[in-house]
C-alpha cells in the first residue's frame, strides 16, 4: 500500500513538473507573440 502511494506521489510530481514547463513555455511564446512596443521599436 505504501508503495502504491509512493508511486502516486512520483506521478503527481512529474505531472506538476510537466504542467509548469508547459505553462512557462506558453508564457514565453505569447510574450514573444505580443511584445510591447517598448521592446520592438517599429520606427
Amino acid at each position: 500500500m505504501s508503495k502504491l502511494l509512493e508511486n502516486a506521489g512520483v506521478i503527481a510530481f512529474i505531472l506538476a513538473f510537466l504542467f509548469c514547463c508547459f505553462g512557462i513555455s506558453l508564457v514565453i511564446f505569447y510574450g514573444f507573440l505580443y511584445m510591447p512596443p517598448a521592446i520592438t521599436p517599429i520606427s
